[in-house]
């Protein structure tokens, strides 16, 4: 049995649960908050930067309505994301929403598409975190502890051609990518799909 199906078959009893919330701004903040931190850490990033969005454009605001000078993360990258893609976006959609939805419309176009509009170069974890859990693309989000996974059972540990090798062999790489993480580390994502009515637990 080849390495991604006895992967596959592990991850048929690894429950996953929803970790973002329906609005597609709130979505996107929660992942580009998702690291490169351990759980608590990442909490409190995510945890600011959409006490800060409310602040700015409330609890049902769209990403467009942010300023331009908006800072919501720790990092320079992070907040560079979210400026170019509201940038870039906003010349042929209305809204981040009709932008996610867009997405979901052309599949095959969305990683090389989100990576596009954020100015990032290939498709960091948190932009395929997105696409995984809120557009529901097939992705291969990979980190350091995924990477690790990967190299131990000799997989590749390039999301592109991991995703390839999936398609090739008829494997989901969903649950597989999440199955690792889960594996690697005590807990997952802070769960924000009730935000505003409730914050992720510590």
């Amino acid at each position: 049995m080849s390495p991604l199906r006895t992967l596959t078959a592990k991850a048929v009893a690894y429950e996953v649960k929803p970790w973002l919330p329906k609005n597609p701004t709130i979505a996107f903040l929660c992942c580009i908050g998702a690291g490169p931190w351990k759980f608590n850490r990442r909490r409190n990033v995510q945890l600011h930067a959409l006490m800060g969005a409310q602040a700015l454009i409330g609890a049902d605001g769209d990403l467009f309505e942010l300023p331009h000078d908006a800072q919501l993360f720790p990092l320079d990258w992070q907040n560079s994301f979210v400026r170019t893609a509201i940038t870039v976006t906003r010349s042929g959609y209305n809204s981040w929403a009709e932008f996610a939805e867009s997405l979901a419309d052309a599949p095959e176009q969305a990683h090389d598409r989100l990576a596009a509009v954020c100015g990032a170069r290939g498709t960091p974890k948190v932009l395929s975190l997105f696409l995984r859990d809120f557009v529901h693309i097939k992705s291969f989000p990979v980190d350091r502890h995924v990477r690790r996974a990967l190299e131990e059972v000799g997989l590749p540990t390039n999301e592109r051609t991991l995703l390839d090798m999936c398609a090739a062999e008829g494997v989901d790489p969903t649950p597989i990518a999440r199955m690792l993480v889960g594996e690697r580390i005590d807990r997952g994502n802070p769960d924000w799909s009730r935000w505003p009515v409730e914050a992720a637990p510590e």
